[in-house]
């Protein structure tokens, strides 16, 4: 490479030698015609002005004086004017220069002819001068042939002719000589001004070529770094690229099954949507849920609960058709695109067929597991004329076959078609009514069973409508828990409950409870306990005059968690009821473990005691169950004084229900505790 390099420099060094040398003489060419031309003017001048006297002097008739004077001067401007004529080359004006020199040298030998001493020595002058002015042979040639042709002439025609010296030949031999010396110290200067330029200009050169010569260097020096970054950029394109790839991939696949996601399926579904131009696409989806499989998570570990699904996703891929595409929505749901049009016959056989994957037994872990499916069907436009739409359709459908007893496939039908629009309604009322403020609270008082003294109150929700109407509990709070919005309406009843504690505070009382009935969603999210603790902050309430009501069905969640959450309630000071205990899944046994303070029993054993039948039986011992773990005892719902009766046998502690009282609005509420009853 270095070679290379040096190789280069050597060639650039003579390459621009060559240029300055070839520049520098044509730089010297136009300078040194300009010169002449110069001179030549000044001379000329000069002999026009010597010749009128030498004319009187040697009898020269007046008239060619003049026209000699005249043609000098002539000749001395033409010379001038080429000298400066861009458009002739060099050679072209050196010829016709020397042309105009022979033309003045006739013109003096024919006005000086009896003279030739004169013109002699002229010549010799004019050659002197031009030998200390010119490097250029042309004119040389030129001078010194008219010169020796004319001196030979002179000789011939007069051979007895000598050269006179006298003071005419002094005088103009001094004029002359002058002239030669001043034309030499000017032509000397400017050879040395334009030599000093070059040679400056050659130097910079110089230097720009060893700018350039260490710009190789250093190209050379970096070149191998270069290369070596040159790949290192290739790699890591490579690489981007393919984490790029890999991206995209984890974006539109779930990463257990490898299946498309969610993402990917409603893309899919928006493109079939979409590409329905003339509207004589038809396609289906069909939703997959797999029936108990929360058991085999619970039984066997979610590790095991993932390899079963690996296998079902492996087994529905390979049952599918070509065209069509399953993924997996999220948790245990798979999503299936049909995309061609079949009849609601085939569609059907299709399904089933996929369906029978289920009948072999999946080994997982070297454990034998049956599982099964619920299949729901939602045919695009007839079901849902969007994505959106269609995977409700689907949606309730799966859920229909659930209830229709799981491992089976239902069709969307007309009827699910209303009640999807129906919670679609209910939904965006629910989120007006948080909005609009249509929600209230009424509060349903609670006695001591032995002398019916009020101990606290019971939050209620209640929904006027902006139509003034009363919407049921029954018939929104499951709307409000299944979208979601039962999270928003738990805080309201929450922060309404402490702002009507500082009010009863306000008015004087104290020692009075109100229980707040919290829901399981609400105890799923993460940030539960902060959310308390912020409310509690921003209505400055005392928590020991809160109580939380919660039900069985929290603790089908992470028990261990909801029991650490009750824990810390009961450390901020706020007791926990277990409501409507006795029709859930909850056993005795499963009760010892758990820190609660108060048991309620339902209203459903208590509006049997009346009958005298075993339910009696089951109250008694929940209620002496209770007492041994050191929890009160309320019955619910207590409407005759039957019931009243036996609770009170039964040394039940706390009752609740029409017969006492009826559930108060905030101010009735104020005044029952005024009046201290």
């Amino acid at each position: 490479m270095m070679k290379m390099i040096q190789s280069i420099k050597a060639e650039y060094q003579r390459r621009l030698e060559k240029i300055v040398f070839s520049v520098e003489v044509k730089e010297m060419e136009k300078y040194e015609l300009q010169l002449i031309s110069g001179v030549n003017l000044l001379m000329f001048i000069l002999i026009s002005i010597i010749s009128v006297p030498l004319s009187l002097k040697w009898g020269i008739s007046p008239i060619k004086s003049v026209i000699f004077s005249m043609s000098l001067l002539g000749i001395a401007v033409a010379i001038f004017i080429i000298s400066r004529n861009k458009r002739m080359t060099s050679t072209q004006q050196l010829h016709f220069i020397s042309i105009l020199y022979v033309i003045s040298f006739l013109i003096t030998y024919y006005v000086f002819y009896l003279k030739v001493k004169v013109l002699f020595w002229f010549t010799i002058v004019i050659i002197s001068i031009f030998f200390n002015m010119s490097s250029r042979s042309v004119l040389h040639f030129y001078m010194m042939g008219i010169t020796a042709i004319l001196l030979g002439v002179s000789i011939i025609v007069d051979p007895q002719d000598v050269i006179i010296v006298d003071y005419s030949f002094y005088f103009s031999l001094a004029v002359m000589l002058s002239l030669v010396f001043f034309s030499g110290f000017i032509v000397n200067r400017l050879y040395k001004v334009i030599s000093e330029t070059k040679i400056r200009e050659y130097r910079q050169l110089i230097d720009k070529n060893d700018e350039i010569t260490s710009l190789y260097e250093e190209i050379s020096a970096t070149e191998e770094e270069l290369r070596d970054q040159n790949e290192k950029l290739h790699l890591y394109n490579d690489e981007i690229n393919a984490n790029k790839e890999k991206l995209e991939y984890l974006a539109y696949h779930d990463p257990l099954t490898q299946l498309p996601n969610r993402e990917m399926i409603i893309e899919q579904l928006n493109i079939l949507v979409d590409s329905n131009i003339d509207g004589h696409l038809k396609f289906s989806v069909v939703f997959i849920d797999l029936d108990n499989f929360k058991k085999v998570n619970d039984s066997m570990g979610h590790s095991s609960g993932d390899k079963l699904l690996v296998e079902v996703s492996k087994r529905l891929q390979a049952s599918i058709h070509a065209k069509d595409v399953i993924g997996r929505l999220g948790g245990d749901e798979l999503a299936l695109i049909i995309r061609r049009h079949l009849s609601e016959e085939d569609l059907l056989t299709y399904v089933q067929e996929i369906c029978d994957v289920f009948n072999d037994i999946f080994m997982i872990n070297s454990v034998k597991i049956s599982i099964s499916a619920s299949f729901g069907i939602a045919m695009y436009p007839v079901d849902g004329s969007n994505v959106e739409e269609l995977l409700k359709a689907a949606d309730t459908a799966m859920y229909k076959a659930k209830d229709m007893g799981k491992n089976n496939v239902q069709f969307f039908e007309k009827a699910m078609k209303e009640a999807i629009l129906y919670r679609i309604e209910m939904e965006e009322k629910l989120q007006s009514a948080l909005v609009n403020e249509e929600f209230y609270l009424e509060y349903q008082p609670l006695y001591e069973t032995k002398n019916q003294k009020l101990v606290s109150f019971e939050a209620l929700i209640r929904w006027e409508n902006k139509d003034k109407c009363r919407v049921s509990p029954a018939d929104f709070i499951p709307f409000a828990e299944e979208t979601g919005l039962i999270i928003d309406i738990g805080e309201w009843v929450l922060r309404e409950a402490c702002r009507q504690i500082n009010r009863i505070a306000d008015e004087g009382i104290e020692d009075i409870l109100i229980a707040v009935n919290i829901s399981a969603i609400q105890m799923r999210e993460h940030d539960f306990i902060d959310r308390v603790r912020a409310i509690l902050n921003e209505t400055a309430v005392n928590p020991h005059y809160l109580e939380f009501e919660i039900t069985e069905s929290v603790f089908i969640l992470d028990k261990d968690k909801v029991i650490a959450d009750i824990k810390t309630l009961q450390e901020l000071g706020i007791r926990i009821a277990m409501d409507d205990f006795g029709t859930g899944y909850a056993s005795l046994s499963y009760l010892m473990g758990l820190p609660i303070d108060i048991l309620k029993i339902d209203q459903l054993f208590v509006s049997a005691i009346e009958q005298g039948n075993d339910k009696n039986e089951v109250i008694r011992a929940i209620i002496k169950m209770a007492h041994a773990l050191n929890m009160k005892v309320v019955a619910e719902g207590v409407e005759t004084p039957i019931q009243l009766a036996y609770l009170q046998a039964e040394s039940c502690d706390y009752l609740q229900g029409y017969l006492l009282n009826r559930p108060l609005d905030k101010s009735k509420m104020i005044q029952l505790m005024l009046k201290g009853e």
